[in-house]
């Protein structure tokens, strides 16, 4: 699957939920940043 990445905006990754439906994401760059958003898309 192409996940379409919207105009100023970066995939991080692309991670696959565990058996109970649980995704885990980690952004070790977050505290370079004031913030941050993170969007999550399934089809």
């Amino acid at each position: 699957m192409v996940q379409k990445v919207e105009p100023g905006q970066t995939a991080l990754s692309t991670n696959i939920a565990d058996g109970l439906g649980i995704i885990s994401l980690v952004d070790s760059n977050a505290a370079a940043f004031p913030s941050r958003f993170y969007r999550a898309y399934s089809p």
